[in-house]
C-alpha cells in the first residue's frame, strides 16, 4: 500500500465527510441534550437559591418570633413577680391589721376583766367590811346602808 496523493485526498475527504456526518448525527443532538441538561441544572440551582433564601427568611422570622416570645416571657415573669410582691404586701398588711384588731380586742377584754374583777373585789370587800362592822358593832347593820357607804367611799377614791 503505497500512499498516493489521490489516496491521501480520499482519506481527507472521508475524514471531512465523517466529521460532518458525526457533527450532524451526534454533535448537534448531544449538544442539544447537554444544553437542555445545563438549563435544567441552572433552573435547579436557581430554585435551590430561592429555597435557600426562603429558608433563611423563615429562619430570621422564627428567630424574631423566638426573641419576641422570650421578651414576652420575661415581661410575664416580671408582672407575675410584681403581682406576687403586691399580694404578699397586701397579705402582710392584712395580717398586721388583723393582729392589731386581735390585740385591741384582747386589750378591751383585759380592761373589761379588770373592771369585772374590781367590781367583784369591791363586792367582796364590802361584804367583808359589813361582816367586820357587824362583828364590831355586835348588831345587825342593813346591807343596803353599808353598800351605799362603800360605794360612796370608792367613788371618792376614784
Amino acid at each position: 500500500m503505497a500512499l498516493s496523493p489521490l489516496n491521501i485526498l480520499i482519506y481527507i475527504i472521508n475524514i471531512v465527510v465523517l466529521y460532518l456526518l458525526l457533527r450532524v448525527l451526534l454533535y448537534k443532538p448531544i449538544r442539544k441534550f447537554l444544553d437542555k441538561r445545563e438549563q435544567k441544572i441552572q433552573a435547579q440551582l436557581t430554585d435551590a437559591e430561592e429555597t435557600q433564601k426562603k429558608a433563611h427568611a423563615l429562619l430570621e422570622q422564627y428567630q424574631a418570633q423566638l426573641a419576641q416570645a422570650e421578651e414576652e416571657a420575661k415581661k410575664i415573669t416580671q408582672e407575675g413577680t410584681v403581682r406576687a410582691s403586691e399580694t404578699a404586701s397586701q397579705l402582710i398588711a392584712d395580717a398586721k391589721q388583723q393582729a392589731e384588731e386581735i390585740l385591741a380586742a384582747a386589750r378591751a377584754k383585759e380592761q373589761e376583766e379588770q373592771k369585772r374583777a374590781l367590781r367583784e373585789m369591791r363586792t367582796q370587800i364590802a361584804n367583808m367590811a359589813v361582816d367586820l362592822a357587824a362583828q364590831i358593832l355586835k348588831r345587825e347593820v342593813r346591807q343596803e346602808d353599808n353598800r351605799m357607804l362603800i360605794d360612796a367611799f370608792f367613788q371618792e377614791r376614784e
